[in-house]
């Protein structure tokens, strides 16, 4: 399973390349999307829930 603190900084490294340079866009969008759909499933304790979001991030 991916690390969060390890996708929020591949996030956040990703948006300063992409400030000085917006080719980046679609990486950006694509770890953005993984890391809010990992946030999403953290704050649940329903293992369903979990699963659900989870499995986004897969498709």
């Amino acid at each position: 399973m991916i690390e969060i603190t390890r996708l929020e900084a591949a996030t956040r490294a990703v948006a300063e390349l992409m400030l000085v340079d917006p080719t980046y866009a679609p990486v950006f969008r694509t770890l953005d999307a993984a890391l809010q759909t990992h946030r999403k499933a953290i704050a649940t304790d329903d293992p369903i829930e979990r699963a659900r979001e989870l499995a986004k991030m897969h498709e």
